[in-house]
């Protein structure tokens, strides 16, 4: 009888084969994956090349090229698709897309970015380049470079900047971010107002601004974002009333408090002082220490009656109470007329008699400059001048002045404090990035 005798592997050998076999096939995929880069840089390339041949054309029997900043196939104008022609539905691989951009109209760039991050563009007075991506916030598509021109320079400034919504933006604009000038490190801001896909109004603290040009950047386009919006990190002192806690605030002749509807509405108890002390008897009070310059502003109004004063006050006070600040408006009574009111430690200064009535929203802001100088506005019109070096460590929001405020109601909609400049920075939009 013949006997075979049978060979087989042993399990050392098979595992040394499957271990084989992996590292070839990861050498085979990342080779594959290199030549799909390789392939769609390739085709990013000739497909710029179309395009900006196309806009050469155009060129030739038109003087200047479209003023827009726009992604090819999916966002630009009839007026750019025109000008691009046939070239006007080239997209790029996987769903991406080509961004054209011209400001003046005299020269133009296209620009793609590349599989290693890179930047690949045409600019029509340079030709072809290739830049490194610059950094910027992951999972934000879009950013804005925004340049804030300031006359000096500035610690912990509050920029005011006015949005115009972009298709790439979230409705309501919870998507908004602002970095400083590394695209990285980011900045608090508060969303003050906003109409949905409409417009915003964002204050941004931005921690320091040298005199002359500063760059920021706004980034949006993320979809999964939720807002960052926060004023206590933005102003040096901020309330909006709006998440129905009252904190950090002490009252004082105050028989009822409570934030509602985004407004802290305020009722005065029974008490009576002599005529003549400009000083609020009923108020809400909040700690600061204002020892420089600032602006402190808010904005409220009265629920005033027939028998005596209803009156809102923002009122600014030293520890001692004997150097005050003082602007608001009071309505009208038996005795008294209505009207706007400016007031500095006892010296009064009455103006706009029946201004105002208990429904009309006040705005009151008091600003002192780095030399002291005070002014006091009401509805963004000065109505007092002076000099005072006081510093202030009370914040006083009120709803009656003097005389029976007993069921006095007042209405604020905010309180916050910010930092001075002479002149206010101004802030101009860039063109629109990918990131």
């Amino acid at each position: 009888m013949n006997s075979k005798k049978l060979i087989a592997f042993t399990l050392i050998e098979l595992l040394v084969v499957i271990a084989i076999v992996g590292i070839l096939s990861g050498f085979v995929l990342v080779s594959l994956n290199l030549a799909t880069d390789s392939a769609n840089d390739a085709r990013r390339k000739s497909d710029l090349s179309q395009i900006v041949k196309a806009l050469l054309v155009y060129n030739t029997s038109n003087p200047t090229y479209p003023i827009e900043t726009c992604s090819i196939g999916s966002t630009c104008s009839a007026t750019v698709n025109n000008a691009l022609g046939q070239a006007s539905g080239i997209t790029g691989p996987n769903n991406t897309y080509y961004t054209y951009s011209s400001i003046d109209g005299t020269s133009f760039t296209v620009s793609t970015i590349m599989s290693d991050t890179d930047i690949y563009s045409y600019d029509s007075e340079t030709g072809y380049s290739k830049s490194p991506a610059e950094p910027g916030l992951p999972g934000y598509s879009k950013r804005q470079p925004i340049t804030i021109n300031s006359a000096s320079a500035l610690t912990d400034y509050q920029v005011k900047l006015t949005i115009t919504y972009d298709s790439d933006m979230q409705p309501d604009f919870d998507d908004l971010r602002f970095t400083s000038a590394d695209g990285i490190t980011e900045l608090s801001y508060w969303l003050e107002s906003k109409t949905d896909s409409t417009t915003a109004t964002v204050w941004v603290k931005v921690p320091s601004l040298a005199s002359g040009d500063n760059t920021l950047y706004m980034y949006y386009a993320n979809a999964s974002a939720t807002t960052a919006s926060n004023g206590d990190n933005t102003f040096v002192f901020f309330d909006d009333f709006e998440d129905g806690i009252i904190t950090s605030w002490d009252t004082t002749g105050i028989a009822s408090s409570s934030e509602t509807g985004g407004q802290l509405v305020i009722t005065g108890n029974t008490y009576t002082l002599l005529d003549g002390d400009f000083r609020p008897a009923a108020y809400m009070s909040t700690s600061v220490n204002l020892a420089g310059s600032f602006i402190a502003e808010t904005a409220g109004n009265f629920v005033g009656d027939s028998s005596d004063l209803g009156q809102v006050y923002l009122y600014l006070s030293d520890t001692a109470g004997n150097n005050y600040l003082l602007a608001g408006a009071r309505d009208g009574s038996i005795s008294h007329d209505p009207h706007l009111f400016a007031c500095v430690n006892e010296s009064y200064y009455v103006s706009d008699v029946n201004a105002k009535s208990g429904s009309d929203s006040i705005s009151m802001k008091i600003v002192r400059d780095a030399v002291n100088n005070i002014v006091l506005y009401i509805d963004e019109t000065s109505r007092y001048t002076g000099s005072n070096s006081s510093t202030f460590t009370s914040l006083r929001l009120t709803c009656s002045r003097y005389m029976n405020y007993a069921g006095k109601i007042a209405k604020w909609n905010y309180a916050r404090v910010r930092a001075y400049a002479t002149i206010e920075p101004i802030p101009s939009f860039g063109t629109e990035q990918n990131n």
